[in-house]
């Protein structure tokens, strides 16, 4: 899987020679702390801001153990506080769904990804083939997820997400319904990324009146 990032990333590219500029969210997992990694090996900072615990194994790099920065700051704004911009924008792309109460012992069934047919043949297909397996294997390990679990969070993570907001202020907040989609379901990019494109559009166009 590493190789396959430093493929997509670059092996030896780093963060401060990027054309934008660009944070990644972490936390270390020894100690709570948020760290924002903005110098560095880009590969580096992008390992360490998608490991989710239970999934990916966490990366460690000078004494520390890092994680998936959602675990504090599922919509890190206050990554921007030092930066200079003439407007903030976030986007958020929890929206908690309704739970059904019929289904709500229903495990959350992971049959699809152990399933997939279809041969990779695009940027985001190759990427849910690197992460397929692995991902699969995890989700059978870990003990029955319900639907009510997984609710549970949801919750917590769009509360994370509130409180943010509230104390960073942003000009602009994009809310977009991604709720159809499951978090590990990485085959279906494309289209996550047309319905945030196609929501953020509307979404910008309204702001802009």
């Amino acid at each position: 899987f590493i190789t396959f990032m430093e493929d997509i990333v670059g092996k030896d590219t780093l963060i401060e020679d990027l054309k934008l500029p660009f944070i990644a969210v972490a936390v270390d997992f020894r100690n709570g702390n948020t760290l924002y990694l903005d110098r560095g090996r880009l590969v580096d900072a992008v390992r360490a801001s998608i490991s989710v615990p239970g999934v990916f194994k966490p990366l460690e790099a000078n004494g520390t153990l890092l994680v998936d920065g959602g675990l504090r700051e599922n919509l890190p704004l206050s990554a921007l506080k030092n930066c200079k911009y003439d407007t903030l924008i976030g986007v958020n792309v929890l929206k908690t769904p309704q739970l059904k109460l019929d289904g709500i012992f229903t495990p959350i069934s992971v049959k699809k990804i152990e399933t997939k047919e279809t041969e990779p043949d695009n940027f985001f297909e190759r990427i849910a083939e690197a992460l397929q397996i692995r991902i699969s294997n995890r989700l059978n390990h870990l003990p029955r997820l319900t639907y009510a679990g997984y609710q549970s969070i949801l919750i917590m993570l769009t509360e994370l997400s509130n409180k943010e907001i509230q104390i960073c202020k942003p000009d602009l907040v994009l809310h977009l319904n991604l709720s159809r989609l499951r978090p590990w379901e990485f085959w279906r990019g494309k289209e996550a990324m047309e319905i945030g494109y196609r929501e953020s559009l509307e979404q910008l166009r309204n702001f802009q009146k």
